[in-house]
């Protein structure tokens, strides 16, 4: 039998959000995880997270709240890595409104993290956040497209899901993913230096500190968005630092359709090279 453990991540104080989180039948599953609190931890996190290491990548300064929120993910993976049983943890934060499908995750959960997984997958990111519709946002459909001839499945909605990697992973938020046991006692003990969403990031400190590949799947349309009426504190702060530039990742169209415009050319060049 598969198992895993069921993680929502929100502050204490914001028990109206965890209110409306569990009164969705499907939250029932989850046990609430406290977050760092960056207004009660500053020595913890000035101490744990390289703010130097992350300023040289984003071309900014990270916030408290924003390496808070990256230490919080990370203490989950540091949980499901030392559970006796558990292979993998189903991780969500505390404005995730679910659509009527979540079946399909739920389908997916021992094909993809059982004993006998077909695939080795070390994340799967069923939610993102910045948008009011499960299907998510255009110019990231259009700049960070699926891989050909994906895994597919239908919802109750008869809605078809399409399960696979992208050319490149963005910053589609953390308000829903799964994450295998052997990644996440790779990924538990790195010092943290990066956005808690950047699963890019992510996947290349992982790989380079094991030497192999970590596959990070994504599910399309999105099985978890934000709830509009509960929106973070945190995420204002992040919107106002987008609105002060990210340098180089910030996910305007122009460097979305450069994104688009590489990867296609990538793929063609990968299948040229491939049959000579």
């Amino acid at each position: 039998m598969v198992e895993g453990i069921y993680r929502v991540i929100g502050l204490e104080r914001e028990k109206e959000r965890q209110q409306a989180f569990f009164k969705q039948a499907y939250a029932k599953r989850f046990t609430l995880y406290a977050a760092i609190d960056a207004k009660c931890a500053q020595g913890l996190i000035q101490d744990t997270f390289n703010f130097t290491q992350a300023q040289a990548r984003y071309d900014r300064q990270l916030t408290l709240g924003e390496a808070a929120c990256t230490m919080s993910h990370q203490a989950v993976w540091r949980e499901l890595a030392s559970h006796p049983t558990a292979t993998y943890a189903v991780i969500c934060e505390d404005d995730a409104f679910f659509s009527s499908d979540m079946a399909v995750l739920e389908a997916l959960l021992p094909e993809f993290f059982g004993s006998t997984k077909k695939k080795d997958i070390g994340i799967l990111i069923f939610g993102e956040s910045n948008t009011h519709s499960f299907n998510g946002v255009l110019k990231y459909k259009l700049g960070f497209p699926m891989q050909w001839n994906p895994l597919t499945k239908k919802g109750l909605s008869n809605t078809v899901y399409k399960i696979g990697r992208l050319s490149t992973n963005y910053l589609c938020g953390t308000v829903g993913y799964v994450i295998s046991k052997d990644w996440a006692k790779v990924l538990c003990d790195i010092e943290p230096s990066w956005l808690a969403d950047d699963f890019q990031v992510i996947k290349e400190a992982g790989e380079a500190k094991c030497h192999r590949t970590l596959d990070v799947f994504h599910i399309r349309p999105r099985l978890v968005i934000e709830n509009a009426v509960c929106k973070s504190g945190l995420e204002l702060e992040r919107r106002q630092e987008q609105i002060k530039g990210w340098g180089p990742r910030k996910h305007s169209w122009g460097s979305v359709i450069y994104i688009a415009m590489k990867s296609i050319s990538l793929y063609w060049w990968r299948r040229y090279t491939s049959s000579k």
